[in-house]
């Protein structure tokens, strides 16, 4: 082979090679055409990629199932005496005088079964000269509903109770009553109760200072 047919057989190599890497740039992009000079001179070609060769459309799609354990917590109260009860003078007249209790409610159950609170007492007493002397048993009651703050999400109670409520009260804890209630799918999450209690003195009440014992508690279901 002459020198002459070396080298055009080097330069044919060479154009296979320069012809196959523009054809694998063009594969890889996924589209395309390009017009390339043929081996035989003075005649080109048009190469074109096809798209579809390199392109996936193929979805892979998983499913995880996330658990939530919320568990159920206490019913619980707390009251707190706001004001006491003044000092009255008597003046031959039935005289009124107010203290205010605030009542703090957690309903962490999560049963939505609502809630009750209870009321009894003691009779208000003192001892004059060695002698005992009470208010009338009827002296205590509840005039209007209580004043009530949700605190955040939680739902406001729905009560069902009717005002004013009588608070018993004997020498011994009588039968409790509702003071206030929350009915079914009312009263979850926490609250403030802020109720005042009236106590009736009497013309005829002796001078002294009195003594009651007022029982709150709370149960489950309105």
């Amino acid at each position: 082979m002459t020198s002459t047919q070396e080298g055009y057989a080097g330069m044919v190599a060479l154009k296979q090679r320069i012809i196959s890497f523009y054809l694998s740039i063009l594969l890889l992009l996924g589209a395309g055409a390009m017009v390339v000079e043929s081996v035989v001179p003075g005649r080109t070609h048009t190469v074109f990629a096809n798209p579809y060769m390199i392109t996936s459309t193929s979805t892979t799609t998983t499913n995880t199932n996330i658990v939530a354990v919320i568990q159920s917590g206490y019913l619980t109260m707390s009251n707190t005496l706001i004001t006491a009860v003044p000092t009255v003078i008597l003046n031959g007249q039935n005289q009124l005088a107010t203290y205010t209790i605030r009542i703090y409610v957690t309903d962490a159950t999560g049963l939505h079964k609502g809630w009750s609170i209870s009321v009894t007492s003691t009779a208000f007493t003192t001892i004059v000269d060695g002698t005992p002397h009470t208010l009338p048993t009827n002296a205590s009651s509840s005039q209007n509903p209580p004043t009530v703050v949700a605190t955040g999400t939680s739902t406001l109670p729905t009560p069902n109770v009717g005002f004013p409520v009588a608070i018993p009260a004997a020498l011994t804890p009588p039968p409790a009553v509702t003071l206030y209630n929350a009915r079914a799918d009312s009263g979850m999450g926490s609250f403030s109760i802020t109720t005042t209690i009236t106590l009736t003195i009497p013309a005829n009440a002796h001078a002294g200072t009195y003594t009651s014992v007022l029982t709150l508690s709370i149960a489950s279901g309105p």
